[in-house]
């Protein structure tokens, strides 16, 4: 009898050890914030993304080119279109970056029968006629189908050199003038013969005809 009651003392006492044990994990366990749970319907992904679109459309908008026919009859205005074009962002490329470099030293001179002839440094030709056909390209998206046909049903680009600076015309020289004047076989003649001296010399002017 004496060794069952501690036996059912203990007994006793396990659960109440136990107890603390029970509530401190209940505690933790309402501690914790709740897990937030977002259900998105799909409309409202449907609703998203027009603004999506709408920001592309405004991007690609500021891309596209107005196709301007009238340029081809103003080959300057062209030639500025063109200038302001290669540096759009849109343009900005590492495809095209050579005709970029090149052109600012291009200028053009006329746009005849479908044919647009630019002028370039005699040391950069070479190079401009490797980027004629790209810029052919650029000339046609900004003018236009309309304009194409304007232009003779085709445009085209050719490089050329810069025509060459006629050679000045030589400055005359009265002192070696009359040294050529005396020196000749007839005015030296005729001055022995009359004992005169050549004070200057006269051009006579043509009897016109008729």
């Amino acid at each position: 009898m004496e060794h069952a009651e501690p036996v059912e003392d203990a007994a006793q006492e396990a659960p109440a050890a136990q107890a603390p044990q029970t509530t401190h994990a209940r505690v933790q366990a309402s501690s914790q914030p709740p897990a937030r749970v977002v259900v998105e319907t799909p409309g409202a992904a449907l609703l998203r993304e027009p603004a999506r679109d709408a920001r592309r459309d405004e991007a690609s908008e500021g891309d596209r080119i107005v196709p301007r026919p009238e340029l081809v009859r103003d080959v300057r205005a062209l030639w500025i279109a063109v200038m302001e074009r290669s540096l759009h962002p849109s343009e900005q490329r590492q495809d095209n970056r050579r005709l970029r470099v090149l052109l600012p030293d291009m200028q053009p001179t006329s746009l005849v029968a479908g044919v647009l002839t630019v002028q370039t440094h005699p040391s950069l030709v070479l190079a401009s006629r490797g980027v004629a056909d790209e810029l052919g390209q650029l000339v046609r998206r900004l003018v236009g189908p309309q304009g194409v046909q304007q232009a003779g049903g085709e445009i085209r680009v050719v490089i050329e050199e810069p025509a060459a600076a006629p050679p000045a015309a030589a400055q005359p020289n009265p002192q070696e003038d009359a040294q050529r004047i005396a020196e000749h076989p007839l005015i030296k003649h005729a001055v022995e013969l009359f004992g005169g001296k050549i004070v200057g010399r006269q051009v006579r002017k043509r009897q016109e005809e008729g």
